[in-house]
């Protein structure tokens, strides 16, 4: 550890800190990617993380680490963790409530919204606000069992325009039946980001049109379930998110990105330590 930075450059995996590990399974900064030049080589090789559960060939390039924050002025970065996820929620509370664009996100054991959700806390920038802000994140950090669990639902229906639309005359016309597709409000915004969807479509068409060049590209064992899939939405066009949901965990094993959806998971460290100590960390760190 650097004494002038509280902290070092190494990469720690995902797994051994135990957070929200989506975020670390991003392919930005992989060669010939948007940030690859925010990367260096020693992070792309970078040994694999094996136990990491997602699908090997979206966990390689460097991905499955985080690197470690400094501990000075740590006080004044909370909430913490790379999605600010351990701690109260913020929010403006604005006097029109048009403008309040706060959302709702402790869910329950099944993942649905609580119908009592805890108290957001009003942003204050303050020395006093943001110390006060600190304590109770250092609280749910040293806590874990008190945090409660985050997860991101979608807070309006999305509407996606869905197969293909040719144009007759001057107008657009949806054939087979396809058109628009509503998913109701409630879905899980990890889920739908981490879709692989442009994949799933080309799959399930060559379950349909050229099976035999799924089954070179290793997915044999897919091919059975793409095809009853493929009939399904064909026979019946409207029920096409319906048919996702009930494949749900087929696609979260072959077509899901990441596949953990609570957001303030992990980094239990220090949850052992006496009441006493725990009070003697946090007003340590507050000094830093």
């Amino acid at each position: 550890m650097r004494a002038d930075f509280l902290s070092n450059e190494q990469s720690t995996p995902v797994t051994e800190v135990g957070t929200f590990r989506c975020r670390s399974l991003h392919s930005n900064h992989k060669a010939g990617h948007l940030y690859m030049e925010y990367a260096s080589d020693t992070l792309r090789k970078q040994q694999t993380v094996a136990d990491i559960p997602e699908r090997p060939e979206l966990k390689d390039g460097g991905r499955g680490y985080l690197r470690n924050i400094s501990l000075v002025n740590v006080w004044a970065t909370a909430p913490f963790m790379h999605n600010n996820a351990i701690g109260p929620e913020i929010c403006g509370k604005p006097a029109n409530p048009e403008n309040d664009f706060h959302r709702a996100r402790y869910v329950d054991r099944d993942g649905k919204l609580l119908a009592a959700q805890p108290d957001c806390l009003r942003y204050d920038p303050t020395v006093e606000g943001r110390f006060e802000l600190y304590k109770r994140s250092m609280h749910e950090l040293l806590n874990p069992k008190e945090r409660g669990s985050k997860r991101t639902l979608t807070n309006a229906d999305l509407i996606i325009d869905v197969g293909i639309r040719p144009l007759d005359g001057k107008t657009e016309k949806p054939l087979g039946g396809f058109g628009q597709v509503r998913i109701p409000a409630g879905a899980s915004a990890g889920f739908l980001n981490g879709l692989q969807h442009k994949q799933l479509v080309g799959d399930l068409f060559l379950a349909k049109r050229h099976p035999d060049k799924l089954e070179a590209a290793g997915k044999k064992d897919q091919l059975a379930t793409l095809q009853a899939m493929a009939d399904d939405i064909l026979k019946s066009p409207a029920r096409f998110v319906d048919i996702l949901r009930e494949k749900r965990d087929f696609l979260s094993a072959n077509y899901q990105t990441c596949t953990q959806e609570i957001e303030n998971e992990g980094h239990r460290f220090g949850e052992d330590l006496s009441e006493a100590d725990k009070k003697a960390l946090t007003a340590f760190l507050a000094t830093l």
